[in-house]
């Protein structure tokens, strides 16, 4: 539910973003395009509200639309650390402890609230209740039409199946289209993608001489030809998904005005030059008698308004100049527009709803860890160094990407060492004297007991002084997961953009123990010591645990380390997630169930 409303936003948001860019471009060369591919350029936008995944691009006019991505990201999942203490936001302290091994509580904090939740879930609801609505009133409306179609067939005019039959001659149509007169319109529409009906005014073709009756038909055709009808219904279902934004209601408008027009110039293609203004006139004509009637959104009609009328007299009017320009050039134009507006910026999500995914790599060996999981969706992913092969439970979960949680801080502690932020494991940082729900944290703090004791605090400060271009710089060097630190830097690991998979979390600690990353040695072996948990001459084992708390519950827990025993390294990552009690202290407990299982420690 909450996926889903997330992502009616993202899609609604960045479609809405395409309107606003293609009516300036189209301000911008007024009347450079043609009638034809101004209809055409509409079509972006519906492929924009219909497609989840996209490419990411520099060049995509997304990338300006990230901030925005930002806001309702961190306005679901909280403003971060920063402001979790305020109101009655509390924190939530997992308290598990192996005395055995004499490992520390895996600390973590809310971020969140239960009202920005509820806010989604109302959305959710408001929007389902309007597509219902909206979907009985439209199949209503239809079934109605049917039956007037129904009841107003009969006997025609034999001159006016004549008419309807040199026309689609003309226009190489053969497949057969049920032609009746009806009273319950006054324009003539085309009705049916599957099963097409013409439709004539009994009153208006009453008006209209042989000559005007074929111009008419000529359009109503020309939207049959063109499958209008067909693309019609398509972004009728587009607009009854996105009801709820007024955006793109006026898009579809202005699409069936331009479609429209874009018919007109079709229809003169068939036409002579010297009967262009008869067309023209036959237009007016036509317009005047139904009195500027609404449009019917199910059927292609011929309704439309004053300012419409004139948009298309004077595309009528300049018709000649059109068909002289060169096509290859609009095509090339309409090209770069679908790259810019149908691909991603840099740094957006894969997809509207969801985190994006790693790939899994080559040598991989698959096993079932079911029963360690029990209430948990989880994986656990191992590297055998030695071997160079993984070990993987639940392919699906591993190549998906979460957010890191404090397992980044080691990335942090490193980047905080090179840069001489911190100097060592013993630097020492002092405590603003604010009163922490977490008792360890009201205290000063080196690198070694921060990283024992999880103080966010400290890690906040560290990569607050590191800076945005630095620790992205660092990050895309060494490929840490979607690399996306937007959403804040004091807090974009902590349940924000930041998002790396089970996967992903080996190759890093791979890179690192191997001294692969931007970091000299030293410094590596600094943040290695911080890890250790465990050494008994036979067997060491370090790691580093992360938890995800929202509204007060734990919904992801890390557990990343890797196991020194017997001459190899055993690299492992295991992630959970729940709705509740899915921490880091108990990822940690599976993680060394398996491993003991293993016989790795």
């Amino acid at each position: 539910m909450k996926d889903v409303s997330i992502g009616l936003i993202y899609s609604s948001l960045m479609g809405s973003g395409l309107v606003v860019f293609i009516l300036l471009i189209r301000r911008i060369f007024k009347g450079k395009f043609g009638a034809r591919w101004n209809y055409y350029i509409w079509f972006l936008v519906c492929f924009r509200l219909i497609i989840p995944y996209a490419p990411q691009t520099s060049f995509s006019i997304f990338n300006v639309y990230r901030y925005f991505k930002n806001l309702i990201t961190m306005n679901n999942r909280g403003a971060g650390i920063n402001n979790v203490f305020k109101g009655s936001q509390q924190s939530n302290i997992n308290t598990y402890v192996d005395k055995s091994m004499n490992l520390g509580p895996d600390y973590s904090l809310s971020i969140g609230n239960e009202q920005s939740i509820d806010y989604l879930k109302l959305f959710f609801i408001i929007w389902l209740l309007g597509t219902i609505t909206y979907s009985i009133v439209l199949l209503v409306h239809n079934i109605r039409i049917y039956k007037e179609v129904e009841r107003d067939k009969g006997s025609l005019d034999n001159n006016i199946i004549r008419v309807v039959e040199n026309c689609k001659s003309k226009m190489g149509i053969e497949k057969y289209i049920e032609v009746a007169c009806t009273t319950k319109f006054k324009t003539p529409i085309i009705f049916g993608a599957l099963s097409p009906i013409l439709l004539l005014p009994k009153d208006a073709i009453k008006k209209l001489n042989r000559e005007e009756l074929e111009y008419i038909i000529f359009h109503e055709l020309a939207h049959y030809k063109r499958k209008d009808v067909l693309i019609n219904w398509i972004s009728i279902i587009i607009q009854v998904i996105h009801w709820f934004n007024p955006v793109i209601w006026y898009t579809f408008y202005k699409m069936r005005q331009d479609r429209e027009i874009a018919c007109d110039a079709y229809v003169l293609c068939y036409l002579k030059p010297k009967e262009y203004k008869k067309y023209g006139e036959t237009i007016i004509t036509m317009l005047q008698n139904i009195s500027f009637s609404p449009s019917i959104p199910m059927i292609t009609g011929f309704s439309s308004n004053k300012y419409h009328i004139k948009q298309r007299i004077s595309m009528i009017a300049s018709f000649d100049r059109e068909i002289n320009r060169i096509r290859p050039g609009k095509i090339i134009v309409f090209i770069l527009l679908a790259c810019i507006l149908l691909t991603n910026g840099k740094g957006m999500s894969d997809a509207a709803i969801g985190e994006g995914t790693s790939e899994s790599p080559i040598n991989v060996q698959y096993e079932d860890l079911s029963n360690y999981f029990t209430g948990y969706d989880g994986s656990f992913v191992m590297l055998d160094k030695r071997e160079n092969k993984y070990r993987v439970y639940n392919k699906i979960k591993s190549e998906k990407r979460v957010s890191p949680c404090s397992t980044f801080k080691i990335i942090i502690s490193l980047i905080g060492l090179e840069y001489d932020i911190i100097n060592d494991k013993d630097n020492k940082l002092e405590w603003n004297g604010y009163k922490y729900p977490i008792k360890p944290w009201n205290q000063d703090h080196t690198l070694l007991t921060a990283m024992k004791y999880s103080v966010n605090w400290y890690f906040e400060r560290v990569s607050g002084d590191i800076g945005k271009k630095i620790m992205k710089d660092n990050i895309d060097i060494m490929g840490y997961g979607n690399k996306d630190i937007s959403g804040g830097i004091r807090e974009f690991w902590a349940q924000s953009s930041l998002k790396i998979s089970p996967i992903e979390q080996i190759d890093i600690l791979k890179k690192i123990y191997n001294y692969k990353v931007p970091i000299s040695p030293e410094n590596i072996d600094i943040v290695k010591e911080t890890l250790k948990i465990s050494d008994d001459g036979e067997t060491i084992l370090s790691g580093k645990t992360g938890s995800g708390t929202m509204n007060n519950k734990n919904v992801n827990g890390w557990f990343i380390g890797y196991v020194e025993k017997n001459n190899n390294v055993y690299f492992f990552a295991l992630n959970i997630e729940g709705k509740d009690r899915a921490d880091g202290a108990s990822a940690r407990k599976i993680a060394l169930d398996i491993l003991k299982d293993k016989g790795l420690y």
